[in-house]
């Protein structure tokens, strides 16, 4: 019932269905009341036949008059429940318009809001790093003011404004510092040498920031070595340090160059630059580093004997070709043969087939000339392959390394984490130094194989060539002596 009710054409289609349904029971009820008039079997009826029409005719236009009114009321309903569903339909549709407007301006306010509070957000974390920012700049001013005698955290200091006047404090001894430091101090004290003795001298620092140490074992610039001691940077390597430290200790005029090393504070050791060797690059690369270089020395020894080869081939194959053609020419063949069989060789071979086979047709000599040269051909292309696939798989295990190197850098990482770079420096140096030891290898090595490659090329068109001449010549001269 509730369907009909939210539904009214629905509910005005089924009460047409109904009325139309009920009509023959109407037409039925009129049937039995007219035939009710008859009377009984026998009887004389009560009612002419005339009658009974009118009377049928009457109840039939009553029942028609009364569906036209039902019809009416119900297309009159019907017409109604369509203005009001229209108005209805309208109203709804002004509703969601309204309600759409609305959900958008909660949107765009909710977008507002959302924009404010990241921007309070950056805000806040922008202050929260300027916090940070300043505490470290505090912890920092404070060591290094106590460090210089300026500052003494279990004395007098042991009790320091905050805020701003903390800072205006520190700024203020940071600038008594700064002026005491400006100029070069003066004084005997001891220093390290380079191979770690500890001698008396005179220490001159300058400014606080570069230091300068005299005595008879040697002189130079110092540097820190940690926890307040200095040791000397290459001592007696050259006179500029020297000539520095003299002047500033009034002992020599002024260079016309100074030579000094500035250092940020001698709690933190310094250690002078290595310069790499070949083998630190090496043993930098790894297992795979020594694999490249393996293959390297391989490449080159083979490179080497296929050079002394192919030299020897190609001086031979001029030699032989200015000595046999005048024999052939004079038709000496034997002589010829004897020639080549004395002085052994890849053309010796070649030719010497073709000569002992001169007289077959000129088809037949070709056919035994390419042959013979087929078979000599793996002893000119002696190390062509392995050399082509040192050159193709030297930059392959150079990114092996590579690939190898990352994993340990990240093994590092994920272990230490990302705090000292010099853990991480081993993984780095192997991903990058079996690269460049893959490439050294492998450029050369391609670019000598293919010169080689196309040299040995040379000598077989020259042998080829040889051959051919003889054969025209010979088939030539049969012929005039034919």
């Amino acid at each position: 019932m509730s369907t009909l009710r939210d539904n009214p054409i629905t509910f005005v289609i089924l009460c047409i269905c109904s009325l139309f349904l009920c009509m023959p029971v109407r037409a039925s009820q009129d049937a039995e009341e007219i035939h009710s008039l008859k009377g009984t079997k026998g009887q004389k009826p009560l009612i002419t036949k005339s009658s009974r029409e009118e009377e049928l005719k009457k109840a039939y236009l009553r029942e028609f008059a009364f569906l036209k009114t039902q019809k009416d009321g119900l297309k009159k309903r019907l017409d109604e429940l369509k203005n009001s569903l229209m108005q209805q339909k309208e109203r709804n549709a002004e509703e969601v318009s309204r309600l759409q407007e609305k959900v958008l301006k909660l949107q765009r306010n909710i977008d507002l809001e959302q924009r404010l509070i990241q921007k309070l957000q950056e805000q806040l974390n922008m202050k929260e790093e300027d916090r940070d920012l300043l505490d470290v700049t505090r912890a920092q001013a404070l060591d290094t003011l106590r460090r210089h005698g300026f500052y003494n955290p279990r004395g007098e200091d042991a009790i320091l404004p905050q805020g701003v006047e903390l800072f205006r404090e520190i700024f203020d001894r940071g600038l008594i510092a700064l002026g005491q430091f400006s100029d070069s101090h003066l004084y005997e004290g001891e220093f390290f040498l380079k191979n770690g003795e500890k001698v008396q001298g005179i220490i001159i620092d300058v400014g606080g920031i570069a230091s300068y140490g005299l005595s008879e074992r040697a002189s130079g610039v110092l540097i820190p070595a940690g926890e307040g001691y200095m040791k000397l940077w290459n001592p007696n390597e050259g006179t500029l340090a020297r000539n520095t430290a003299l002047y500033l200790a009034g002992k020599a005029p002024r260079p016309e160059t100074i030579g000094v090393y500035v250092y940020e504070n001698r709690e933190k050791e310094l250690t002078p630059p290595k310069t790499k060797s070949i083998g630190d690059i090496i043993r930098a690369g790894g297992i795979i580093g020594y694999i490249i270089i393996a293959l390297g020395l391989l490449a080159a020894f083979m490179m080497i004997i296929r050079l002394l080869r192919l030299t020897l081939a190609s001086y031979r194959t001029s030699g032989v070709t200015r000595r046999v053609l005048p024999l052939v020419g004079a038709m000496k063949i034997s002589e010829a043969i004897n020639l080549l069989e004395s002085r052994p060789g890849v053309i010796s071979r070649v030719l010497g087939s073709v000569l002992k086979n001169i007289s077959q047709p000129r088809e037949t000599l070709e056919y035994i000339m390419a042959e013979k040269l087929l078979d000599e051909s793996t002893r000119l292309d002696l190390f062509k392959n392995p050399i082509n696939a040192i050159g193709i798989v030297s930059p392959l295990l150079g990114l092996l390394g590579t690939v190898s190197g990352i994993i340990k850098t990240f093994d590092v990482i994920v272990e230490f984490g990302t705090g000292s770079p010099r853990l991480m420096a081993g993984g780095i140096s192997e991903a990058l130094i079996t690269t460049e030891l893959g490439l050294m290898v492998a450029i050369p090595t391609y670019i000598f194989g293919s010169l080689l490659a196309g040299w040995a090329e040379n000598i077989k068109s020259s042998i080829q060539e040889t051959c051919l001449k003889v054969i025209n010549i010979y088939k030539l001269e049969s012929k005039e002596g034919s």
